[in-house]
């Protein structure tokens, strides 16, 4: 399919004899075949676990992310700066400094 015959005319591939050398040229052409609309591509990241690093004793604990946000009693990360939480293995108490995504 072609969008408009008139810019084909005046393209210099179409000088070209042999009609699978000029076809080559013509499927690379944006005057050529469907027309091509951009897209974007949203990724989505679906939070499933969450984890900390006990700087007390270095275990790493790690939890459901659904559980524990439920536990830390928040809806998002950004509400976990400034909590404090006990360290399971040593019991000592972890104050949330910061988040991040992995």
């Amino acid at each position: 399919m072609i969008h408009d015959i008139e810019n084909c005319k005046e393209c210099h591939y179409m000088k070209i004899e042999d009609p699978s050398c000029r076809e080559r040229h013509c499927r690379k052409c944006s005057n050529y075949g469907e027309k091509m609309l951009p897209a974007t591509v949203r990724m989505i990241h679906q939070l499933s676990i969450a984890q900390i690093d006990c700087p007390h004793c270095y275990e790493e604990i790690i939890s459901d992310y659904d559980n524990f946000v439920k536990y830390m009693g928040c809806e998002f990360a950004s509400e976990l700066v400034g909590r404090i939480i006990k360290c399971p293995s040593c019991e000592k108490e972890i104050e949330i400094e910061d988040w991040e995504w992995d």
